[in-house]
């Protein structure tokens, strides 16, 4: 305490006796306020250091009485530092949302069904307007797998239906020359698609051609297959370059499923008398081993486009239900009538509307899976 002689005053003008006794004062309030509780008795307390630092001519008064050893005593973060610098305590929590489910992720967003008739919904009827008149055959059906995915599902977003009956991958890059108002399938696709379902190849493997040969020429020998498997090798780049533009397009995060071709028929039951009956049991072994060329050929361009691809195989889904078995879900060939003219039915040897529902049961077991 620094004291002017003969003044008997502190710096600020008060005597010593006074702080004195203001302090006093002061001592006796904390015993009457020690009844109120232990917050107004810290506060008073903190008054009382601030007045004997005072007393004392400390410079530091200010800070000793915000931040002093009883402050830091009774402050719930122990003296440390605040805001954004400081570090973080052991009993802060961050709050972090669970991560999305395989489905959650395919339901994010908007879904988009594109490819062929196995992905259209020929042979499923209920077809949408529009698409079965004479200048469009798509056949997209109301029954078709994607359409029941999306019904039976809980999408953020909308449902934009692309695939068309006779489809090829040139469809997916191009305006559809065979249909009217089809403009390329991968148009469809945009930021905001979280699922991509397709089935695409078989028109460009020759499916068609190749049933047709086998029921008015024969197929099941060694020169024909080896046309086959050139013919596949040789479509399949197109298959890669599709998928790897459907992942540029569509982003990381969007899940993409490629839905494969079913064995078309029965080999060892007792097959009823149709149309396909001149087929021999050993050209039904030479079309179902084309599903199976056709299969591993698009499995072989998902893994050449390395873009997180998923494939869905439903030859097994089938099992037991191909033509020639007590209940198919392939239609079996058979004929249409148009003003006198006569030709195969565009839903034979495609999947009716139990054999879509198969495809819906798998897609859906695959979404919920994931890749």
């Amino acid at each position: 305490m620094r004291m002017r002689q003969g003044s008997g005053r502190g710096d600020d003008g008060q005597s010593t006796v006074e702080y004195i006794g203001l302090g006093v004062v002061i001592s006796a309030l904390i015993g009457t306020l020690l009844a109120t509780g232990p917050g107004v008795l810290d506060r008073a307390q903190a008054a009382v250091d601030a007045v004997y630092c005072s007393i004392a001519g400390n410079a530091g008064c200010g800070d000793q009485a915000s931040a002093g050893p009883r402050a830091a005593a009774n402050d719930p973060t122990g003296g440390s530092p605040t805001g954004p610098d400081a570090a973080p305590s052991a009993t802060t929590s961050t709050y972090a949302p669970e991560p999305l489910t395989p489905r959650g992720i395919a339901e994010s967003g908007d879904y988009v069904a594109l490819g062929d008739s196995y992905s259209s919904g020929e042979g499923a009827y209920d077809y949408q307007p529009g698409t079965d008149q004479d200048n469009n055959r798509c056949h997209r059906s109301g029954n078709a797998y994607g359409q029941q995915v999306y019904n039976g599902g809980n999408f953020a977003g909308g449902f934009s239906f692309g695939a068309c009956s006779g489809g090829v991958v040139e469809d997916y890059f191009g305006p559809n020359q065979e249909n009217v108002g089809e403009q390329p399938q991968r148009d469809l696709i945009t930021e905001n698609t979280s699922l991509i379902t397709i089935s695409m190849g078989g028109n460009d493997f020759g499916f068609a051609d190749v049933l047709s040969h086998c029921v008015f020429h024969g197929c099941a020998n060694d020169a024909y297959l080896a046309q086959l498997r050139d013919r596949i090798a040789a479509e399949s780049d197109q298959l890669v370059e599709m998928y790897r533009d459907m992942r540029e397009r569509a982003g990381d995060g969007t899940r993409i499923v490629v839905v494969g071709y079913p064995h078309l028929f029965d080999v060892d039951g007792n097959h009823g008398l149709s149309l396909s009956s001149p087929i021999t049991a050993a050209e039904r072994r030479f079309l179902n081993n084309m599903s199976d060329m056709a299969n591993q050929a698009i499995r072989g361009s998902i893994a050449k486009a390395d873009s997180g691809i998923e494939f869905v195989d439903i030859r097994g889904a089938y099992a037991g239900h191909e033509i020639g078995t007590d209940d198919p879900w392939i239609h079996d060939l058979s004929l249409h009538w148009d003003w006198g003219n006569t030709g195969p039915n565009p839903s034979s040897f495609h999947p009716t509307q139990a054999g879509q529902n198969a495809i819906r049961d798998a897609v859906n077991h695959q979404i919920d899976e994931g890749p």
